[in-house]
């Protein structure tokens, strides 16, 4: 599921949710099991990275990450595969981008903190709360910012594919970038909001290919129970 946001950049499309929905379907993933499919009942047999998942586990998770209402996900079986996959890939990304889930789940607390003070203080702003999901998304995107799109050649690709309203935006993005690079050449200080925005903008103009690199992640982890499939555009976080 997409939604689009107005924050700033540009119209950003935000990948807040991974659904089952009606993507064209790939070859399997290597992972442990035979099933390809798998009912809520039985996702006790099922172990993610060594951890036993339990159907309240991931009811909750659902709800969590995925903003789906709690019915449906229980006859619909490949949708229960889908939030299998999104534990999976959620352990995996944060694996590889250098976040433990402690840590986000900080980060995403002292986030939701602050947004509701700022609404007590002034209602009429009337700040959106960011679901769990969203802000995994965003914090993902900006972490991958960081680590994989600070480099000369990256940004020049993006700076030769940017068009249009995005141009103006980016070329004051970039300078931040820049000045980043050069002051913190080996721990990026850029903001939330500037990290977040570089990866949407790469994104964007598929100067990176993010769905091979959440399949890489996600054929890394360790899945026992269940035989993935691998992932279609509508079941990635990023």
């Amino acid at each position: 599921m997409k939604k689009t946001v107005l924050i700033g950049v540009s119209s950003l499309v935000l990948a807040t949710s991974v659904l089952a929905g009606c993507g064209k379907e790939s070859s399997t993933a290597a992972s442990g099991g035979t099933s390809q499919t798998i009912s809520m009942s039985q996702v006790s047999k099922v172990t993610v990275n060594g951890d036993q998942l339990s159907e309240k586990e991931l009811k909750q998770y659902i709800k969590e990450y995925m903003e789906i209402k709690e019915s449906n996900i229980l006859d619909l079986n490949l949708d229960t595969q889908s939030a299998i996959k999104n534990i999976a890939l959620r352990d995996a990304l944060l694996k590889d981008l250098g976040m433990t889930q402690e840590q986000f789940d900080k980060s995403f607390d002292e986030n939701y903190k602050f947004t509701t003070e700022q609404n007590k203080k002034d209602p009429s702003r009337k700040i959106t709360v960011q679901s769990k999901g969203l802000f995994l998304h965003q914090t993902l995107g900006g972490e991958y910012a960081k680590k994989y799109l600070l480099n000369d050649t990256t940004l020049e690709k993006l700076s030769n594919s940017i068009k249009g309203e995005d141009k103006q935006p980016y070329k004051e993005l970039l300078k931040v970038v820049k000045a980043d690079m050069k002051t913190n050449p080996d721990s990026s200080k850029l903001t939330f909001f500037d990290a977040y925005s570089l990866y949407y903008l790469a994104q964007k103009y598929e100067v990176v290919d993010m769905l091979k690199y959440q399949q890489e992640q996600i054929n890394k982890s360790s899945v026992k129970g269940i035989k993935l499939t691998k992932l279609k555009d509508d079941e990635v976080m990023l």
